[in-house]
């Protein structure tokens, strides 16, 4: 284990904001069939399907939505490794969610 390489509390004044560069990659899909029932309605299934090729999804797709300490994220607390010239090289962070105290976390490398 690397012990030059420190997480440190990203306080929430110097780094909302912060575009986190998420990249999913995904070798499958769902897709939904659908059969008609003898009288009125259908039953509709989601499947799982393997794709003939690797999705990806990039931050431009959807002009950089993720971001550390987005307003949805009312108690969100940050934490992170951050490199010697100030750049985020990985985040995670913890939020309590007001209904049931739900701790909801999340781990993200960006380098």
């Amino acid at each position: 284990m690397r012990s030059d390489i420190k997480i440190v509390a990203l306080p929430k004044d110097k780094w909302k904001g912060t575009p986190i560069p998420l990249v999913t990659r995904s070798d499958s899909f769902y897709d939904i069939e659908i059969a008609p029932l003898d009288r009125e309605g259908c039953t509709v299934k989601i499947v799982r399907k393997p794709s003939e090729q690797q999705i990806i999804h990039t931050p431009e797709e959807y002009d950089f939505p993720d971001s550390l300490y987005q307003d949805h994220w009312e108690k969100a607390e940050g934490y992170g490794v951050v490199s010697k010239a100030g750049e985020l090289l990985m985040d995670t962070y913890a939020c309590y969610e007001k209904i049931g105290y739900v701790l909801r976390g999340k781990l993200c490398t960006i380098g």
